[in-house]
């Protein structure tokens, strides 16, 4: 089969393109694209959104995929340093380093509460529509066709939701510092 009869290879050079400027390096860009591509097909009896539009479907897949290589990654460099400085009799050695990512480490649990709590000023329905949209990738038509609207409903609903939660972190932010 070609790619002009698959509807989701047609999307392999663009997913791949995605997935080197995301990650930087075109080795791992084309694992990454392979492993969405695997996902794709496997979960492709669960796919109902736009039928005729699963790029961005993909893209979720792929950025999902190179979230989760980072994280790994992330946890095995940092095991390896701890593991590398007790081997040589090395504790604290950079303290500083430590210290800043203690303290980076705090600012983004603060930052995500203080969004958390923007999220829990919105309704039931609002939450759930900026989660889908802006957390799990899914289109204003999927959103709109799991609640039985227009996806026109659905993009003036995000857009009233986005604001809400705009002067709900604008009004922490003022209690914060004032």
């Amino acid at each position: 089969m070609n790619r002009g009869e698959d509807p989701l290879l047609e999307h392999y050079s663009a997913v791949c393109g995605f997935l080197t400027e995301f990650t930087g390096r075109a080795d791992l860009a084309e694992d990454l694209t392979q492993d969405t591509f695997a996902l794709a097909y496997r979960w492709m009896d669960r796919y109902d959104r736009e039928p005729d539009r699963p790029k961005p479907w993909l893209r979720a897949i792929a950025r999902n995929l190179a979230t989760s290589y980072f994280r790994r990654e992330q946890g095995r460099a940092h095991v390896a340093r701890v593991h590398e400085s007790h081997r040589a009799g090395e504790r604290d050695t950079d303290s500083s380093e430590q210290l800043e990512g203690l303290i980076e480490a705090e600012e983004q649990a603060s930052a995500a509460g203080t969004v958390h709590q923007a999220l829990n000023t919105l309704s039931e329905v609002d939450r759930s529509l900026i989660k889908g949209y802006h957390i799990h990738g899914h289109s204003c038509g999927y959103l709109g066709r799991a609640l039985g609207v227009d996806r026109q409903v659905i993009k003036v609903r995000l857009f009233r939701a986005r604001k809400k939660m705009r002067r709900a972190l604008e009004e922490q932010m003022e209690e914060t510092n004032g």
